[in-house]
């Protein structure tokens, strides 16, 4: 018995021993990368419903902004961002030249004055009246001192004007950011404002230096003033605001958002330094290439993990300068760490995009990229193309069945014969994504949350780095009260570059970063994280979907066009959710609730306070 026992044990063990190395044969032989495919998670294709009633209800309850403009270069960009805005809130926006204006406000939601020369305005009394019998005016930039603002002073909120005075800071009282009070913002901000005192019981929203209100509420009637003392709502930056604003116009207000938490990691897998840096050695001693696979990368599984957050890593073929002669370019880029680190980024769920042939951007014009930023611009279309046809090679002999989705341009930047190139070169791509705010640098290529006529949805990002710094703080929430998007990038390499680590190592890179991804989680648990091409779904969902409100006594009920049965919105509401039919709710800050509609016909009834 004994003998037969260690022969069976012997079999067994063997036969365990050839199963696995012939597993490992396998893995050695890319078998486990010819079987990944992404085909569920990059099918947009859903089957569409559409309410009976929405034509009729659109037709009746039409929610409708005027927005009265002068010619100033100041008005034109406010007049911009509300359009935006409101246009992406699935609702109707009137733009009209305020010198054209003959005082008909039938019909409108709020009414909104983009001009500070009110002098010679003749409609304020008539504008008054309507906010006392519930309507609501918006004043979106600071008017300048007149004899018309002072007459009506007191139904603005104010109770003595002084004078025009400069302000550079802005501080949060409320929650006209979805969970953002207490924010700042110090840096890069100016304001030509009115010097007020207020009324006692105006509710202000924003503050500047000294307690100077920057935004204020005005009850007056049954309806609100709502006053910007400044400029700030004609930067692209402060759109949150100018969202904040808009659901504060009556006592409830809803608009579809897109709920994404997308990370991206641009430079990822890309081949790894060799060499050691001062900034890593001193601290780990191992080399670059060991610390980003078995220190760095470990690091950023974990926040996710610990953060409800999902990575799509932006892949390098090569960094060299080639931009002619692609086809004779020999250069060592298979690499194993593109093999290795693309594994392992698909092995926690992660989702694979790319970041170039190489980090040249694409585009054929010197100028714009050679002098102030170094980089070597393409030859020509063809030779941007051949690229693009040889990285998609590269990928397809790793992940033969793999659908490569996203794409990061190199710097931000990339031009429309880039796109082309792009799309052509590789035809599975359908979405860009770049910078929301490029700020200065006139060089990036700036993106609303759209689709383009070329079929490529645009997914911006609103902030970046590892450091948690004041200004990308202020666009996390700006982005998630627009449209419930977190969208943050990182580079692995930023830690090695004495410019964007600003002398910090990993350790205190890492400990600012987990601040981002803590703060992130906890005020905002509810966001869904996705991959870019999950982000994708949610985008174009969000884009089809239209939906139209009526508000009764108690009682939003909701109606949608095209609609996936899965959509999300924002609402602010001065009463309680009591219950919802064909929807569901979670509050996430005072007075402000996510819903979560599941069908074409929803509603949502409240009470009390």
């Amino acid at each position: 018995m004994i003998i037969v026992f260690r022969k069976r044990f012997i079999i067994t063990f063997t036969s365990i021993i050839l199963v696995l190395g012939f597993l490992i044969s396998l893995m050695k032989n890319n078998y486990i990368f010819d079987k990944i495919q992404n085909t569920k998670t990059t099918n947009l294709d859903k089957k569409v419903y559409t309410s009976k009633e929405y034509e009729s209800v659109s037709k009746k309850y039409t929610e409708k902004f005027l927005l009265l403009s002068d010619k100033s270069e100041e008005s034109k960009k406010v007049e911009g961002n509300f359009n935006e805005i409101i246009k992406s809130m699935d609702k109707s926006i009137v733009n009209e030249n305020i010198k054209n204006f003959n005082g008909d406000i039938k019909g409108y939601k709020a009414v909104i004055i983009n001009s500070e020369r009110l002098q010679e305005f003749s409609y304020l009394d008539e504008l008054i009246n309507y906010v006392k019998s519930g309507g609501n005016l918006i004043f979106a930039q600071r008017p300048l001192i007149s004899d018309n603002i002072k007459k009506y002073s007191s139904e603005l909120g104010i109770e003595s004007i002084n004078e025009l005075i400069e302000l550079e800071n802005m501080y949060v009282k409320s929650n006209i950011l979805i969970k953002g009070k207490g924010l700042k913002r110090t840096e890069d901000t100016e304001n030509s404002s009115l010097d007020v005192k207020l009324k006692k019981g105006v509710k202000v929203h924003i503050s500047a230096d000294n307690n100077i209100p920057l935004l204020w509420e005005e009850e007056l009637g049954s309806g609100k003033v709502i006053f910007s003392n400044g400029q700030f709502l004609s930067e692209k930056s402060n759109r949150g605001i100018l969202t904040g604003i808009l659901y504060r116009t009556g006592d409830e207000f809803i608009y579809p958002i897109i709920n994404s938490k997308v990370l991206d990691i641009d430079d990822f897998p890309a081949p790894m330094p060799n060499g050691n840096s001062d900034i890593i050695y001193k601290y780990y001693h191992v080399n670059d290439e060991k610390f980003f696979v078995n220190i760095w990368w470990p690091d950023i599984v974990r926040m996710c993990e610990n953060y409800n957050a999902v990575p799509t890593g932006f892949l390098i073929y090569n960094y060299e300068d080639v931009t002619n002669n692609i086809e004779k370019f020999n250069g060592d880029v298979y690499s194993k760490n593109l093999v290795t680190l693309g594994r392992n980024l698909l092995k926690v769920g992660g989702e694979i995009g790319i970041h170039g042939f190489n980090h040249q951007p694409l585009t054929t014009n010197k100028y714009l990229v050679g002098k102030e930023l170094g980089y070597k611009p393409w030859k020509s279309y063809d030779e941007m193309l051949k690229a693009q046809r040889a990285l998609n090679k590269f990928i397809h002999e790793i992940y033969p069945n793999y659908i490569i989705r996203g794409y990061v341009p190199p710097s931000n930047i990339i031009t429309e014969e880039g796109i082309k190139a792009l799309k052509k070169g590789i035809p599975s791509i359908n979405v860009i994504a770049s910078l929301y705010v490029a700020g200065n640098d006139e060089l990036a290529y700036e993106q609303e949350f759209s689709k383009g006529k070329d079929g490529i949805y645009n997914f911006p990002r609103y902030s970046s780095g590892y450091d948690f710094e004041e200004f990308e703080k202020w666009m996390i929430y700006n982005g998630i009260t627009i449209n419930g998007v977190f969208s943050h990038f990182i580079h692995p390499d930023d830690i090695l570059d004495p410019e964007r680590n600003h002398g910090m190592s990993w350790e205190e890179l890492k400990k600012d970063f987990e601040k981002i991804m803590a703060i992130v989680y906890k005020d905002f648990r509810w966001l869904e994280a996705d991959t870019i091409s999950q982000g994708v779904k949610s985008l174009d969902t969000y884009l089809k979907t239209k939906s139209v409100f009526s508000y009764e006594k108690n009682n939003i009920k909701g109606y949608s066009k095209d609609t996936s049965k899965n959509d999300y919105y924002i609402l602010r509401s001065d009463k309680e959710i009591i219950k919802t039919k064909g929807c569901s709710y979670k509050k996430i800050d005072e007075d402000i609730y996510l819903i979560h509609s599941t069908n074409t016909d929803f509603s949502i009834t409240t009470g009390g306070k």
